[in-house]
């Protein structure tokens, strides 16, 4: 279940909130992302991990968080939200090469420590348009990403004249 801790401004609310979720629908994860709807009063993720992790114990409810390695000022961010208590890290999607070598390097030398569970986030796009949206959504500048090896790879293979052919093998 996944909380917006941007439509909080104090802990009752939140963990009013996740109790409701557990108790409701059973959930024993809760993934914690910071939301649209902020305001100067809204609870960051970072907050609300460390708010649910003093009220909820680890060994009834895990707590996940989010994170983009596409971006690499993210990974001091990430690391924070690992100290407020967070017990899992789901990634957005990977779509530069520096995304996979920081992704690959957290999880081999064991970065966030053996006890965090890392997820890679995938996008499985369809066109180059729909590559395109999902670049759109990460928050590194468009022209670090469009000009990543990686991602131009993939730009490549959408504009391939044998796309339309391999669409299914490919992806």
């Amino acid at each position: 279940m996944t909380i917006a801790s941007s439509l909080f401004e104090n802990s009752a609310s939140l963990i009013g909130a996740a109790r409701e979720r557990i108790e409701a629908y059973g959930a024993d994860t809760l993934l914690i992302v910071g939301g649209n709807e902020r305001t100067e009063k809204s609870l960051t993720s970072t907050e609300a991990i460390n708010i649910l992790s003093e009220s909820f114990p680890t060994d009834t409810v895990s707590l996940f968080c989010a994170w983009d390695p596409n971006s690499p000022r993210d990974l001091d961010l990430v690391a924070k939200k690992i100290n407020a208590g967070a017990t899992g890290v789901i990634t957005q999607p990977l779509l530069t090469k520096s995304a996979w070598d920081q992704f690959d390097m957290c999880q081999s030398e064991a970065v966030f420590g053996e006890k965090i569970m890392l997820i890679p986030g995938m996008a499985l796009p369809k066109s180059k348009k729909n590559l395109m949206f999902w670049s759109n959504l990460l928050k590194e500048p468009q022209d670090t990403i469009h000009k990543d090896d990686e991602f131009i790879r993939s730009l490549r293979h959408f504009e391939s004249p044998d796309f339309n052919k391999s669409i299914r093998h490919a992806w």
